[in-house]
């Protein structure tokens, strides 16, 4: 017997460059459903051993990884658009169970189109600012903030909120609000990492508070 450290980019993006991991290692399997069955063995094993113990392969934060693959809920994403389960880590858990895909796509479908006329362009333009946080990475901003601003009430500035959040989960659990206390606030900005945070009613801050969370929000933390 033999032992190799597989580093967990191998294990996660799998194909061919799981293939190759086990060529250079002389370890040959002839065909991709033989390849997909032992990976998804490994893949049993190792939750089985998160379950039983912490590991040093828990994700911090959602969104990109250092070895390019991207998390959202417990869902890791791979270059090639392999799927896998993941277990976040500890700083996360009170976050997971609001980041993951769940409910109707029609439903979503149905829901958007309120959004499709030209009374409703700029809460749509709104909910995709959302998106726009897994771009960065690419454009060298560490953050941005979108401030939606009116002084009617009625216009649809949570709708735009509700809608944005929706891409990635629920969209009331992932919606916070000023009086959430400062170690929440951050605790959740760290973890989302390149998802949007949306705060409903920042208007009801006080100047000195929103000027402190306008300052950590684009430090890129």
């Amino acid at each position: 017997w033999k032992t190799f450290e597989m580093p967990q980019d191998a294990l996660s993006m799998g194909g061919q460059e799981l293939m190759k991991y086990f060529g250079n290692r002389q370890i040959y399997i002839r065909n991709d459903a033989t390849l997909n069955r032992t990976r998804a063995y490994m893949h049993d094993f190792l939750t089985y051993l998160q379950e039983s113990r912490d590991t040093g392969l828990d994700m911090v934060s959602f969104g990109w990884q250092a070895n390019g693959t991207f998390l959202c809920g417990e869902k890791l994403i791979s270059k090639d658009g392999t799927v896998a389960a993941w277990r976040p880590a500890k700083a996360l858990r009170g976050v997971s169970p609001w980041v993951r895909s769940k409910g109707d796509r029609q439903a979503w479908i149905d829901m958007t189109k309120i959004v499709d006329s030209p009374e409703g362009h700029v809460i749509g333009f709104s909910m995709l600012v959302a998106v726009c946080g897994l771009l960065l990475p690419g454009s060298g901003i560490p953050s941005f903030i979108y401030s939606l601003y009116s002084r009617d009430t009625g216009t649809g500035k949570t709708i735009g909120l509700l809608l944005g959040n929706s891409f990635f989960g629920h969209p009331t659990k992932l919606l916070i609000v000023p009086r959430d206390t400062e170690n929440s606030l951050y605790q959740i900005m760290g973890s989302l990492g390149h998802l949007s945070l949306s705060m409903d009613e920042v208007t009801t801050m006080s100047d000195e508070r929103l000027a402190e969370f306008a300052f950590q929000a684009q430090t890129g933390r």
